[in-house]
């Protein structure tokens, strides 16, 4: 296990959020009946070979009766898991972590499910409920990230990612525009509901300032994190726990700030990361790369309205547009914003049943819809057919 996932298995224990002197935390009130213990309680009920782990990675290929038969066998965890999707979700602190999180890889593998249930649905004509298990998805990704710290707000971003590829992938077989109009309206209301990653980074700063603080007070917990660090006990003194609060609490004040800056505008990288201390220097790689990860999201997230909305036009038109624009006011009422440039997305008809649909990505620059190796570097294309 690496030092950072060591360091993240401690950022929650303690007391619930407090207020940090400089950073506002938010205090989230708790469910009466929290859709977490609903999750948790479908993930106690996997079987102990989840097939669909596998299968949903495969999808093009799987056999219709293969992925029916992993959702029969997986009735009882979906019924169970749904029984929490009408209600507030939060994830609570004080839970066991001498492991990092190991609910997150759960919540993640029954994603997944929902993709292979998905694809199951699709095979068998039901477009409406093949879409109504990724939007599941999507609500399961974005409960993941409220009240918890930024693992939980990464391992989100991975379940909501998983089911708006998906939703491209099978928007052309929607067929009927009923199905598509509706989908369209339910994608639209999904951006207002995610958790900001700047609300992300405040639980996330709180967790561990609370964390550092019992190292400082409490020897034998200082103790216990060198163990645990990897990190010899004479580095953990007084004199480095103050040093790297103080540095600390700069930082996240200063990522918060960019999370909440159009990213056009500020970028992580602008923000100088503070050096010579081995606890930050463990923390501020994962905090800066959260910010560009929550934005490619972003771009997913809104090329996938695009994407519904050209299909859209195509079931009502016959055609894709020529121009992005023409998706207005009649389909969309206005045009979602590249959130890597501040301007609409590319897009360009190929034919009249192709297209290419992407955005400049974090570099800034349109690269004609060239995606680099894992799209690190280029563009982020989001045609139908990724």
């Amino acid at each position: 296990m690496s030092r950072l996932c060591r360091l993240a298995s401690l950022f929650l224990l303690g007391a619930p959020p407090l207020w940090s002197a400089t950073i506002e935390v938010p205090v989230y009130p708790v469910p009466e009946d929290n859709a977490f213990d609903h999750y948790l309680r479908a993930t106690k009920l996997f079987p102990e070979a989840r097939p669909w782990d596998d299968a949903a990675g495969r999808l093009d290929t799987l056999d219709p009766a293969a992925a029916e038969l992993i959702v029969l066998d997986a009735a009882a965890v979906l019924e169970t898991f749904r029984e929490g999707l009408d209600k507030e979700c939060l994830i609570p602190g004080g839970v066991d972590f001498s492991t990092p999180f190991p609910y997150l890889a759960d919540l993640r593998s029954l994603a997944r499910l929902l993709m292979v249930e998905s694809h199951a649905r699709m095979e068998q004509g039901d477009a409406e409920q093949a879409f109504s298990s990724c939007l599941d998805a999507l609500k399961l990704g974005r409960d993941v990230a409220r009240g918890g710290p930024l693992i939980h707000k990464l391992v989100s971003v991975a379940c909501e990612s998983i089911a708006l590829k998906r939703i491209r992938a099978m928007a052309p077989m929607a067929g009927a525009p009923e199905a598509l109009e509706e989908l369209l309206a339910r994608l639209q209301e999904v951006e207002a509901r995610e958790i900001p990653l700047s609300v992300t980074l405040a639980v996330e700063w709180d967790a561990t300032r609370r964390q550092l603080q019992g190292w400082r007070d409490d020897p034998e917990q200082r103790t216990q994190a060198g163990a645990l660090l990897g990190v010899p006990v004479l580095q953990i003194n007084d004199v480095v726990l103050d040093e790297a609060l103080a540095r600390l609490e700069d930082y996240y004040a200063q990522m918060i700030d960019v999370a909440g800056t159009d990213y056009w505008l500020r970028r992580p990288e602008d923000v100088p990361p503070p050096k010579g201390n081995v606890l930050v220097e463990m923390i501020v790689p994962v905090v800066g790369r959260g910010r560009e990860k929550e934005v490619r999201h972003l771009a997913a997230l809104r090329a996938t309205v695009l994407t519904v909305a050209l299909e859209l036009h195509f079931a009502r038109q016959g055609a894709y547009p020529k121009a992005l624009a023409e998706l207005t006011p009649d389909v969309l009422t206005e045009l979602p914003v590249d959130p890597f440039s501040g301007e609409p997305f590319r897009y360009r008809r190929e034919g009249e049943l192709t297209y290419t649909l992407y955005s400049v990505g974090p570099n800034g620059v349109d690269d004609g819809g060239t995606a680099g190796p894992g799209g690190e570097a280029l563009d982020l294309v989001f045609s139908a057919v990724e």
